[in-house]
This record gives C-alpha cells, sequence and structure tokens, in this order.
C-alpha cells in the first residue's frame, strides 16, 4: 500500500495536509510550501531534436511510476491526511505534490542518461534507432536496468519494434512527425463556440497542433479577439471564415521532419498584418528538397504593428530565431526573406550603420551563426501546399492526385524543365547570357519563385505546366467562355509557364463560341453602385427567357454572386416566394417596373421591411446589376454543360471586386464564391 496510519499521540497536526477525503477521488495534496526541487524536464523541441533519423521504436510506459519511488520516513511526514478514519501519509512519492515530475525525471534520467538512442519523458521512455539489431541490443540494456532498479511496466502500453508509435500527442515514423488524426478530427467535428469558455478550449486544442500549421496566429485572429475583455461576444463572419481557414489548414497539415543538425537549416520567417511567423527548414539529403521541422508565429502587439514594413520582417526573423534556439545553437543557419532590404541589414557587420530601430533587433541576433538570403518564400512552402490542391481543382475539374502524377510524367520528358530543375538543384548562372536556350533563359527571370518539389517544377503557389499539357490546360482555363480578364484570374493561382498571358488572349480572341455569342459593345459604360458593407445586404432582380423557359435571376451587390431558379408560372407569388427561400430576406432589392414587381411585390416589401427600388421606365440600364446577371445568365445556358459553366463563374475570381476590396494584407484574388460564404468552390 503507497500509504500507512499514522499514530494520533505521536505526530503533530503540522503536518496535516488534506482534511476531506472523499470515494473515487483521487488524493491530491496541495504542498505551498514545500521546497521545490529544481530539475530541468526536457522540452518537446528537446525531445524530437534527438531521434532524428530512427526507423524502429519502442515506448516503455511505467505502471504508477509516482509510486515506484520510495520516501524516507522524513519526508512521509509532510504528506499526511485526515480521513474520518485517522490520519495517513504517503510511503511513495504521491501524485499532485509539487516536486513530484522533477524528482521522478531525475530518477529516470539518472537511470538511463548512459545509452544513447534513449529519450526519457517522465514516466514513458522511447528507445529508437535506425537497425534492427542495435535497437534490440539497446531495449535489451533498458529492460535490464529497469528490472534491477524495480521498475515496473505496464505491459498494455508498452509498444516494442514499431515502426510507427504515439508518443507527446504525435505520430513518429521514419518520415518524421505527424498530427494526430484524433486530435485534427476533434477539432474539424467541434460545433461552433457560444461562450468564451467554449473559445478558450478551441483555442487550446489548436495552440497543442501549432507545429504543424503555419502562420496560425493571424489566421486565428478573429477567434483570439474575442476572448479580449473589451469586446463584445459576435461570432461573426470573419470568426466563421478563420475557423473553416483553420480547419482545411488541418486537413492538410504536412508531416514534419526531424531536426538533423548534420543537415543544411534555414529558418523562413514572414508578417502579416497583426501577426508574424516563421519555419523551420532542413535540406533532405535523398532529394535535396527543402522540408519543415515546426512552424512557429504569435501576434503582433498594438505597437508592433506601428513599426515599418522593414522593422516588422526584421522581428520577425529575430523572434522566429529565438524560438526555434534549442535547434538553432551552435550551427550555421540561413535566414530565408522574401523582403531584399533586409538582406544587407542583417548581414551588415558594423552596427554602427544600421538604423537604431533595428540596432536593439539585431543585438539579439548576434548570438547566432546566421546570414540572410532572398528568396521568395512561396517557392519552399509550396511542397506543404501539394497536398490540398484545391485551387488547382478549380481549374482542372479533377482529382489532383491524378492530374500531378501526370504533370510529373509530362515534367520528366520536358528537355526545357529538366535544364531547369538541373539548374534549381545545383545553382542558376550569374548571368542569363551564360545559358544557351533562350526558352531557359525566360525562366533565368524568374528563378526567385521557382522550386522543384517532388517532381513538380512550381512558380510561386502555382504549378509550371509541361508544353505537352499546355493546350489542354488553356481549354480547361476559358471552359466556362469568360473573358480574357477572367480567364487570366481563374489561371494565376494555380498555373503557370512563361507567356501564360498572352496564351490565354489568344486562345479567348480565337474562340469560336465565344466569337459567336458575342454581344454588341455599349455605347457608354455602367457606372459602378457603391459595395453595400455585408452580402445579401442588397439585391438585384429580374427575369429573363432562355430558350422558351422563365427564370428568375438574382444577384448579390457585395459578392456578384448569381442565383439562376426556373420558374414554372411568372406570377409575383412565384417571385415571391424564391426569393423567401433564398439565403433570407435583404434590406434593398431593385428591380425593373415589370408588372411582376408592381402591387403584390410592394406589399411583401412592405410587409417584411425590404427598401424596393425601381429602374427608370423604358431605361433598363438603370438595373444595371441585373441587366449584366440575366446577360451573363443567358450566356451560360447557352452553353453545351450549362450546370458546369455556372459553377465555374461562381468560382472565377472577379478581379474588379477584389480591387474594390482588397486590403492591404491580401495577396490573392478571391472568387464571389469567397466572399459569399467565405470559402472556395472545388469544380
Amino acid at each position: 500500500m503507497p500509504v500507512t496510519r499514522l499514530d494520533w499521540s505521536t505526530e503533530s497536526t503540522l503536518y496535516s495536509a488534506m482534511r476531506v477525503f472523499l470515494k473515487g477521488v483521487d488524493v491530491c495534496m496541495d504542498k505551498q510550501f514545500a521546497t521545490r526541487e529544481r530539475f530541468t524536464i526536457p522540452t518537446v523541441e528537446e525531445i524530437l531534436g534527438k531521434v532524428a533519423g530512427a526507423q524502429i521504436f519502442s515506448l516503455l510506459d511505467a505502471k504508477q511510476g509516482f509510486w515506484q519511488v520510495p520516501l524516507t520516513e522524513e519526508s512521509q511526514k509532510f504528506t499526511t491526511f485526515i480521513t474520518p478514519f485517522g490520519r495517513y501519509c504517503f510511503k511513495r512519492l504521491p501524485f499532485g505534490t509539487t516536486s513530484a515530475p522533477e524528482i521522478y525525471q531525475r530518477i529516470m534520467c539518472d537511470l538511463l542518461t548512459d545509452i544513447t538512442g534513449v529519450v526519457v519523458y517522465m514516466d514513458n521512455v522511447l528507445i529508437n534507432d535506425r537497425t534492427t539489431e542495435e535497437h534490440d541490443e539497446r531495449l535489451q540494456r533498458v529492460l535490464e536496468i529497469a528490472q534491477n532498479a524495480g521498475q515496473r511496466l505496464n505491459k498494455d502500453k508498452c509498444k516494442i519494434a514499431q515502426t510507427k508509435v504515439d508518443f507527446l500527442g504525435m505520430k513518429l515514423d521514419k518520415d518524421g512527425i505527424h498530427a494526430d488524426p484524433a486530435k485534427i478530427a476533434a477539432i474539424i467535428q467541434m460545433p461552433l463556440p457560444t461562450t468564451k469558455t467554449e473559445v478558450k478550449r478551441l483555442m487550446g486544442m489548436i495552440n497543442w497542433l501549432a507545429r504543424f500549421i503555419p502562420h496560425v496566429s493571424s489566421v486565428a485572429a478573429p477567434i483570439n479577439d474575442l476572448l479580449k475583455s473589451d469586446v463584445r461576444w459576435v461570432w461573426g463572419s470573419p470568426q466563421q471564415s478563420a475557423f473553416r481557414s483553420i480547419k482545411t489548414l488541418l486537413t492538410s497539415a504536412p508531416s514534419l521532419a526531424f531536426c538533423d543538425p548534420n543537415k543544411l537549416t534555414m529558418v523562413s520567417a514572414d508578417t502579416r498584418e497583426y501577426g508574424l511567423g516563421g519555419c523551420i527548414i532542413l535540406q533532405q539529403q535523398n532529394d535535396r528538397q527543402w522540408k519543415p521541422v515546426a512552424y512557429c508565429s504569435r501576434s503582433l502587439t498594438p505597437s508592433e504593428r506601428r513599426y515599418m514594413q522593414i522593422e516588422k520582417e526584421l522581428l520577425a526573423s529575430v523572434w522566429s530565431c529565438e524560438r526555434f534556439y534549442v535547434y538553432l545553437r551552435g550551427l550555421q543557419v540561413t535566414i530565408q526573406t522574401d523582403l531584399k532590404p533586409l538582406v544587407p541589414l542583417i548581414n551588415i557587420k558594423d552596427l554602427c550603420d544600421a538604423p537604431l530601430m533595428c540596432q536593439r533587433l539585431l543585438m539579439r541576433l548576434m548570438k547566432y551563426h546566421c546570414s540572410a538570403d532572398h528568396r521568395s518564400l512561396k517557392a519552399t512552402t509550396f511542397q506543404t501546399k501539394l497536398k490540398h490542391m484545391s485551387i488547382w481543382s478549380q481549374v482542372t475539374g479533377q482529382s489532383p492526385r491524378g492530374n500531378l502524377d501526370e504533370i510529373k510524367r509530362e515534367t520528366a520528358l520536358d528537355e526545357v524543365l529538366v535544364q531547369v530543375a538541373s539548374y534549381i538543384r545545383s545553382g542558376w548562372p550569374k548571368y542569363s547570357r551564360d545559358i544557351e536556350s533562350t526558352t531557359v533563359k525566360l525562366y533565368w527571370e524568374n528563378q526567385d519563385n521557382l522550386s522543384f518539389v517532388q517532381g513538380i517544377l512550381a512558380h510561386g503557389d502555382g504549378i509550371v505546366i509541361p508544353a505537352n499539357m499546355r493546350q489542354e490546360m488553356l481549354l480547361r482555363i476559358h471552359e466556362g467562355h469568360q473573358g480574357i480578364p477572367e480567364s487570366r484570374a481563374r489561371a494565376v493561382p494555380a498555373v503557370w509557364w512563361p507567356g501564360i498571358g498572352s496564351d490565354i488572349a489568344q486562345y479567348v480572341e480565337k474562340c469560336s463560341f465565344c466569337q459567336t455569342k458575342q454581344s454588341a459593345q455599349r455605347a457608354e459604360p455602367l457606372i459602378s453602385t457603391p459595395l453595400p458593407e455585408r452580402p445579401w445586404q442588397r439585391l438585384a432582380c429580374d427575369l429573363a427567357e432562355v430558350n422558351g423557359r422563365h427564370y428568375i435571376v438574382l444577384v448579390d451587390y457585395s459578392s456578384r454572386w448569381i442565383e439562376v431558379h426556373h420558374l414554372k408560372t411568372t406570377t409575383p407569388w412565384a417571385v415571391i416566394n424564391f426569393l423567401k427561400a433564398t439565403f433570407g430576406i435583404p434590406e434593398v432589392i431593385v428591380t425593373d417596373n415589370g408588372p411582376k414587381f408592381l402591387t403584390e411585390f410592394n406589399q411583401f416589401a412592405s410587409e417584411y421591411d425590404i427598401q424596393h427600388l425601381t429602374s427608370s421606365p423604358n431605361c433598363p440600364q438603370a438595373n444595371g446589376m441585373a441587366e449584366n446577371a440575366v446577360h451573363i445568365a443567358k450566356s451560360i445556358f447557352r452553353q453545351p454543360d450549362p450546370l458546369r459553366a455556372l459553377l465555374t463563374y461562381r468560382s472565377t475570381p472577379i478581379s474588379g471586386l477584389n480591387l474594390r476590396r482588397r486590403s492591404a494584407s491580401c495577396s490573392t484574388f478571391d472568387c464571389n464564391a469567397h466572399w459569399r460564404f467565405a470559402l472556395s468552390l472545388s469544380t
């Protein structure tokens, strides 16, 4: 038994630590005055840094580990607690005391510290090695030491000679570190928070997986803001969009590499409007590709948000190095930045030549052996995005995996891309005149954005399409038969090759279907209407007839989202019933003066407190939003596959809308589906 009864007459009440005893409740005493033993418990980063190169794992779990540590008679008195049946004290190290974790960690480290390839974390012991023979030898030594020390193991939790183990809430195997699918599923299946307590629970779960998510602090900023004392609880569209983005990032979370000091190490840092983040990456020896070891991020303080951009970028680099100090100490490290003026600032030798604001940050960086290098960050993060190719599927309309395999085969057969990949691995010539091929020179101009990942050539976030597949890709890009700007916007996020813009323009201009259905040029352009504050606040409505069938066309001024619905009858109540069942009631609705929008419709608008605006008689251009939507709808329904064309329109970025909405933190154009529902459609 771990406890023993004390004699009331001989023991002082000074040692009574607890006065209540409940059945089924663990006895954990709060030792406020106990002297805490100081022993450093290893961090997760320190533990994972000792597992590099391992392929065979064994995990041992001590059975009730604390209770295997006997207490001296002098120490037993300080664990006294009172029950209705008398006073008792522990004879073995109890759970809940202040020093228990440090004491047990020290004892286990003293037993196993001389054995390489063994990691101790409390009552868990991880044995790892590259070969089965060496692993078995280490395992035998650990078991002998545990037996001689009287340590008992929990056979139900021990895993022997495994290729994959669960350790510290993560999955470890020879390929690296993986997020626990159960923890990811718990967040994905979690209902929307309704209180601040539930938000704290959600943020705790997210922060546990933060090492797998780039810029998680910036992405989750709208949710985290709800925890501020001066912020009123409102779960709105920013929080909903952030929640969806986090779920998307978790489903595409990359596997992380083990930190290996023998490999080239790079720290990639970047800033956003409200946060900064970094990533430590290693160059793999087998394919010379860069793989992330861990991500980190944090929010910017109000004063840091007022920094100049170069100061923010320098702060991100310094903070990332400090965050990964366990990995970087003693190593020669390259700091990667996409801000070119930051390179000479970090590489400067004399602090006096640096701006005063930056000198303090540069002094914090002096303890690292680092140098700065300029390269587009998108080139190195592309590898993590191969697992989540929603933008790619928007263009191709097929599953990403099948397309990627085909691109790999064609890339290997394309002489130009093979030469470009060779330059990426071995280094580009200093001058373009040293390159014989004229086509390869076009890639030399974009070398900062190019990377070669898993057999695929990438330009930023987009895939470089081999020459044999470009005609097919142009067909897919122009599948919805939209104009040149729309087709270019559709292609930009996902695919690239030299001269893609001019190739798209020539393809659209030669499209026979577009030439046949091209409408006459307007006498003068329409005046743009100011954007509403939120989606579905102001709508435009009109009726259209295509091939003898009547349709109602509804368009949102905010997102340009178009709803098209077939009407069996064209009565006013058919129009009203459709409006009632479509995404709720708007504040303003604009129509023409047709008979369907007169008496009954005005009564409906008055009853639901809708402001009904009508265009001038004989001037349909006054309802230009609806007229344009009708024109788009008619062109869609004239195509061979109207539903496919409608989906293509909804997933195409609208450059005019984005330019009017675009903020300083926005780097890409979004489709109207994103503005309406905060998601990107997969076509």
